[in-house]
């Protein structure tokens, strides 16, 4: 499974990702940027299924698909181990 990052003002980072925890990486680099700016990230983080395009995608849409409550938890899991 490949993950990306995208939000319906940003769009996409465009890359996908292997894990799960670069795609959070990539979530927090974008989140950092542009608050220097002054402003917010709308990204989040979906799963690409076999097929999907991080680059190539419905634009209203997004590319591949939101995340489960189960792997939202893995997130939070993550970011915990983090602290």
């Amino acid at each position: 499974m490949m993950y990306t990052t995208w939000g319906s003002v940003r769009q996409g980072c465009d890359h996908a990702h292997k894990s799960i925890e670069t795609a959070l990486d990539c979530l927090h680099r974008d989140q950092s940027g542009t608050a220097s700016q002054g402003g917010y990230s709308d990204r989040s983080i979906r799963v690409l299924e076999p097929g999907d395009s991080a680059s190539a995608y419905d634009t209203q849409r997004g590319p591949g698909r939101p995340l489960t409550e189960e792997e939202q938890e893995e997130i939070i899991r993550i970011e915990h181990e983090r602290e």
